[in-house]
């Protein structure tokens, strides 16, 4: 299970998980600021036959 906030999600992945760590810049000529952001993604992969069985659900929990 992970829990970031109040979102909270089971995880049953049967291969290792990848942590993926992107950076970018948004700045252009003339601006006076830059936006810069950066995104963490996990990433695996588990066996799926429907559409169903491929969904990865989320759910709210109690602030």
């Amino acid at each position: 299970m992970l829990e970031l906030g109040d979102q909270r999600v089971d995880l049953d992945p049967v291969d290792p998980i990848t942590f993926k760590l992107e950076g970018e810049s948004d700045w252009a000529e003339g601006d006076m600021e830059a936006k810069q952001s950066i995104e963490f993604e996990l990433v695996w992969w588990r066996e799926a036959q429907t559409a169903e069985e491929g969904t990865l659900n989320t759910e709210q929990t109690e602030p």
